[in-house]
């Protein structure tokens, strides 16, 4: 495969394609322009784009870019930014007459910029590799860059981590000419996120009323982005982050309700998406696990119902909290096999959820998998059968309203959460 890059070598771009197609082609462009048409015209399979630096924000002409191209995300990549002054061996902070780098670069370096080198002319070039290119050939430059920028073209490090203090970490897309939905299945669940692009009526408070449809199927989202319309003055579209997949029955259903509502002009996919690299999965963890527990809570009276005792398979304060809400979900299975005169127990149902967590769990994380799994069905057939036998004495109560292949597709996602954690 061959994946376009912002470059010249040595650009983070080019280090983060690296490290997520280890084999495969890097073809280097000049601009972000050139990389997306490099993608649009099938030249490239992928393409990686910066979307987001921690402390500096958006990289807004991306946005503009996948508006005009359709392109889609297949993926979000997140990379530790640690930027270094890069010039001639044993070169001093004296005789340097010019800085070159990209501007994301330079505003990431400014505070060290301003004590250190206070006087010396900053020059915007197009990457943060092609500063590095400029170092190389002029005596009295230096550039804004990474190790492997040094590396590339020949470079001492005449400082370190100049970018300052806190987390500095860039976001990047992968973009594609067409939407492939397929889960990373190494090591536990992948994390997802759903991005869509919607044209607002010219409504008061209809982008009030769409954010409003979204929380009300507990849907949270991770960021709102506003960009001109084309062709019409003052009058915005709205780039919108979701932290769910495309594929969530809730989800589905919001989006189904906005349109319905007539909220939107214009609404459209820009893809659903695994997440890789160094982002914080326990915090997306959490927060999907509090989103089921909210979505499940008024099945904690019924759980209520089942006499079973306190679980014992786990001692992580996280790993008990998820069983909780799974059981919260089993409580709505036993409704349904209570309304629907079902038998008790499924064995091709749980022989698929183990089948499909062995698929995703580590190889050596196989054995453990079967007999904690093997603990969790004993509990929940114990529990189904207390809430139905208390329903067939005392008559059925109401849970949560959702079809039961709904459901089933949030016990696949907390069961999911659990596996990533043991």
């Amino acid at each position: 495969m061959k994946i376009a890059v912002l470059g010249p070598n040595g650009t983070f771009s080019h280090k983060i394609a690296r490290e997520i197609f280890t084999k495969d082609e890097i073809v280097v462009k000049d601009g972000l322009v050139e990389v997306f048409q490099e993608v649009k015209a099938k030249r490239a399979d992928f393409g990686i784009v910066p979307v987001e630096n921690s402390k500096e924000g958006l990289v807004l002409r991306i946005f503009d870019l996948m508006r005009i191209t359709k392109l889609y995300v297949n993926g979000e990549a997140y990379l530790d930014i640690k930027q270094n002054l890069l010039g001639a061996r044993g070169m001093p902070l004296s005789a340097i007459k010019k800085v070159y780098s990209h501007p994301q670069a330079i505003a990431q370096a400014r505070e060290w910029l301003s004590v250190n080198l206070p006087h010396t002319a900053i020059i915007e070039v197009s990457s943060t590799a092609l500063g590095a290119e400029h170092a190389k050939t002029q005596p009295d430059a230096v550039a804004i860059g990474s190790l492997s920028a040094a590396k590339e073209y020949g470079l001492s490090v005449l400082a370190k981590n100049i970018q300052g203090a806190g987390k500095n970490v860039t976001r990047f897309w992968i973009i594609s000419p067409r939407q492939m939905f397929q889960p990373k299945t190494i090591e536990g669940i992948a994390f997802y996120k759903t991005t869509c692009y919607f044209s607002i009526q010219d409504k008061t408070g209809a982008l009030c009323r769409l954010l409003e449809i979204f929380a009300k199927y507990e849907i949270s989202l991770s960021s709102i982005v506003s960009r001109p319309l084309p062709m019409k003055v003052w009058e915005y579209g709205f780039f919108i982050d979701y932290k769910v997949r495309a594929d969530d029955p809730l989800f589905k259903k919001a989006l189904k309700e906005v349109k319905t509502q007539d909220l939107v002009k214009s609404a459209h996919l820009f893809g659903s998406y695994p997440l890789y690299g160094k982002f914080p999965e326990g915090v997306f963890a959490k927060q999907e696990l509090k989103r089921l527990a909210r979505i499940f809570s008024a099945n904690a009276k019924i759980l209520a119902l089942s006499k079973i005792p306190a679980q014992t398979i786990f001692k992580n304060p996280f790993l008990i909290q998820a069983l909780n809400v799974r059981e919260m979900i089993v409580a709505f299975v036993a409704i349904a096999k209570f309304l629907k005169r079902a038998e008790l127990f499924d064995k091709y149902r749980e022989a698929d959820i183990v089948s499909r967590l062995q698929a995703k769990a580590l190889k050596q994380y196989g054995a453990q998998l079967k007999r904690i799994y093997a603990q969790i069905f004993a509990r929940s057939k114990r529990i189904q059968k207390d809430i139905i036998d208390s329903f067939a004495k005392n008559g059925p109560q109401v849970g949560v309203n959702l079809p039961l292949q709904h459901v089933r597709y949030y016990l696949d996602q907390i069961d999911d959460i659990i596996v990533y954690f043991l």
